[in-house]
């Protein structure tokens, strides 16, 4: 019957639509939906729909190739950026290495005069602080449980290497009520509550002196 909770089809192979039509027919679906799809793969809807609740991303500049993009670095010499690939995998985002803002504006030049990918990307102000994760557990929209993780995302020790997905290094719970939950995720517990959503709802961030930078979210229940 209906009351049966099925596991849905990921986006990649194209079961969004299909899980919500067997939402609209009164079937409860584990995984894939619009608005999870959307969130996660669709950065500036995700961007327009956090602002509404108050979480910013550092500032951000987007380009269509790469001339237009070094030509921004030259004339903001004395600030750092990372690259972003406005479509694309995660693992394309880079950083550079140097801790001196003009030198690491001098790195990213160089690395988009090397690219080959013509997609476009962003530039996003590079924000010193430390980069975490905040997950919160909902049942129909109600808060239950969270955790935080320490984001590390280099494939070697010493935060060296290519980027890769979080390896959950550094998890453990922390409460609800913290300043870590209600000014990151907790700013949109009412949105979770109007869906009655259930499942984890996350949001990576930075936590620097000038405040709390949002960097993504995804819901994948």
């Amino acid at each position: 019957g209906k009351e049966r909770l099925l596991e849905g089809r990921g986006p990649r192979s194209g079961g969004v639509e299909e899980n919500e039509l067997l939402r609209r027919d009164g079937y409860r679906v584990l995984g894939g939906g619009r608005y999870a799809d959307t969130m996660e793969h669709d950065r500036d809807a995700c961007l327009a729909f956090v602002e509404k609740y108050g979480l910013m991303p550092p500032p951000s500049f987007a380009f269509e190739e790469t001339q237009s993009a070094i030509r921004f670095l030259e004339e903001h010499s004395e600030t750092a950026y990372v690259y972003k690939p406005d479509r694309g995998e995660n693992f394309e985002t880079w950083l550079p290495q140097s801790e001196d803002a003009a030198e690491a504006n001098a790195e990213l030049r160089q690395h988009l005069r090397s690219l080959r990918n013509r997609s476009p990307f962003v530039l996003q102000e590079l924000k010193e602080g430390i980069e975490t994760n905040v997950e919160v557990w909902f049942a129909n929209g109600e808060p239950r449980f969270a955790f935080m993780s320490i984001e590390s995302k280099k494939k070697l020790a010493g935060d060296l290497g290519d980027l890769i997905g979080c390896a959950f290094d550094f998890v453990f719970t922390i409460p609800l009520d913290s300043r870590a939950v209600m000014e990151t995720v907790g700013r949109l517990f009412p949105a979770y509550a109007e869906m009655r959503y259930t499942g984890f709802g996350d949001a990576n961030f930075i936590a620097a002196r000038d405040g709390i930078w949002f960097f993504e979210k995804c819901e994948r229940f």
